[in-house]
Parts: structure tokens; sequence; C-alpha cells
């Protein structure tokens, strides 16, 4: 069977710390924490997906007599996934008058409130381009098994007794192609990188 998802988009945006930072008393129940000129990263991500899988099942019933019996069945599975995750980044510059309010006094809220004096969504607080990521995931998955039953007796009185293997693996390999990425993107007509630190 195959399966495949994308491509999709997911944008998020993070703060990075300016000259005072969160610690991890902000994890505490009635801690609060304003963070002034901070900056801000904006992600772009676009992904496409696949997955492809299989599984076999065979089974096998002997009776070679009223008295006895075998059952048997073995099983094999077999998956493979793959992710592209291309992303894009930009960022706000360093003292840009962009505050972070943290407040976690809220005993009837588990949930942290942060605000900001800024609208985050306004594409005119000085969207830089920062750098851009290409990182792509692949995935195998292999199961394998086996069982045997034997039966001695009838159906009035019978002793059953059997045994059973089973094996998993899993190879997870992740590829990072970033700086070619960027390079390729970001260059001018000289070659030359135009990244901003």
């Amino acid at each position: 069977m195959r399966s495949q998802s994308g491509p999709g988009r997911r944008s998020y945006v993070n703060g990075r710390h300016g000259p005072d930072r969160f610690d991890r008393r902000r994890e505490q129940r009635g801690y609060k924490r304003d963070v002034r000129e901070l900056g801000l990263f904006l992600e772009e991500s676009i992904f496409r997906q696949t997955t492809e899988f299989y599984n076999l099942n065979p089974s096998l019933t002997w009776a070679p007599s009223d008295t006895f019996k075998v059952e048997a069945q073995v099983n094999y599975g077999k998956s493979t996934f793959y992710r592209e995750q291309p992303s894009f980044l930009i960022q706000t510059p360093r003292e840009a008058g962009i505050n972070a309010f943290y407040d976690n006094t809220d005993s009837k809220n588990p949930q942290p409130i942060v605000t900001s004096n800024v609208d985050l969504g306004d594409p005119n607080l000085g969207w830089q381009w920062y750098r851009q990521n290409v990182q792509s995931v692949r995935r195998k998955t292999e199961t394998k098994g086996a069982h045997v039953d034997f039966t001695l007796g009838d159906a009035n009185m019978n002793l059953k007794f059997g045994g059973a293997y089973d094996s998993a693996q899993r190879n997870v390999r992740a590829y990072d192609n970033s700086t070619a990425h960027q390079t390729s993107v970001a260059a001018d007509a000289h070659g030359t990188h135009r990244q901003r630190h």
C-alpha cells in the first residue's frame, strides 16, 4: 500500500533572546517576565512525505490424524517512509522595539500567556532574510515472525503447546543539505553569498 501527503505548509514565529532572556523559572507557577528588544524568526516550511508498506501473513493447518494437529503461521512486513522539507526563515532586526511578555501567574489557567507589543503577523516589522534549510528523513521498518502450535488429543481432552518468534528492525536516516541549498538559492550572479548575520 502507498500513501502520500503534501505538499503542505507550516508557518510559525519563534523568538530569539535579546539582551535579556527567559530562564528555567518560567516553568514555575507564579513566574512573570518581560523580554525587551526581542528578535523574531518566521519560518515557512513546505513538506512532502511518502509512505509505502506491505504485509504477508500465510498460515497452514495440518491434521494427519484425529488426535494430532499442527497450526503454523509466518508474517513479514516492510515499510518505507520519506519526507522532504525545505524551510525558509526570515528575521526581524535587533533593537526594533519588539517586546514579549510572559505571564504564568494565573492559577486557573495551566497554559502560560505570552503576548507582544506588536502584531507578529505584520509584514512591515522589518523582516530580513535569514537562512534556508532543506532536511529530509528516510525511514525503513521491517518486521517478521512465526509461530507454530501442536494439539494432541480430541475435542473432549487435548494438550496444546507451541512456540513463537518475532523480530522488528527500524532504520532512520536524516539528511541535511542546507548549505548547498542555501548557496544555490541565496547567491547572486557572481556566486557571492548574501546571508545576513
